[in-house]
């Protein structure tokens, strides 16, 4: 728990897994949003209905993340990593369960789906860094370790697109990497100190 970590030992702890949580982060964003396309278009020949909601997926998952913020904060036991650790392992079970579908109407699905929960922790992270962080250094912290996730999904599309190249039926190995990270990024939360988060009283802006 947060409790037991002094703030510069939370600072630390959050820079170092935060790095390698962007890293996988980099990785997943390539292969729901990038990849993911590509595959539907190259290997199941999507219709345009089909590559719309894909994309409407990717940004869908922003407007639950509220639910998530309100679901967090009513919690009085699971902190905010906790549940953006669960989340990262329902999103790497739900593309490794892609990978074995049979029609393109369940691999939309269950791609639509991680989508929207891969999108989820953005909130929750933000009471980290207010939390873990100074504001002297909060600045320079979250700019290096946001460079790291554009790096990686360059790096990641990359190799996916020359891997579809050679061979159409590889985006069977690229989803096992994506769902692999999605793993990866459930460590990684999991390392960073956080807080049970406090409940948001209701306020009427009637009276």
């Amino acid at each position: 728990m947060f409790e037991n970590f002094s703030k510069t030992e939370a600072a630390r702890k959050t820079f170092v897994f935060d790095c390698c949580r962007c890293f996988f982060s980099g990785i997943l964003e390539a292969g729901l949003n990038n990849l993911a396309l590509l595959i539907a278009i190259r290997v199941f020949h999507a219709s345009k209905v089909a590559k719309s909601i894909l994309v409407c997926a990717w940004f869908a998952g922003f407007f639950f993340t509220p639910i998530t913020q309100v679901w967090a904060s009513r919690s009085k036991t699971t902190s905010t990593m906790q549940f953006s650790k669960a989340y990262m392992l329902c999103v790497s079970g739900i593309i490794f369960a892609s990978i074995f579908a049979k029609s393109f109407a369940v691999f939309l699905a269950l791609l639509a789906l991680a989508m929207v929960i891969f999108k989820q922790p953005v909130p929750l992270m933000t009471d980290v860094y207010a939390t873990n962080y100074s504001s002297s250094e909060r600045g320079s912290r979250l700019a290096f370790v946001l460079m790291i996730l554009p790096i990686s999904t360059i790096i990641f599309v990359s190799l996916g697109g020359k891997l579809m190249d050679r061979d159409l039926q590889n985006y069977r190995w690229i989803l096992l990497a994506v769902s692999l990270s999605a793993i990866g990024s459930a460590i990684a939360f999991s390392k960073i100190p956080s807080r049970v988060l406090p409940e948001q009283k209701e306020k009427s802006y009637l009276t």
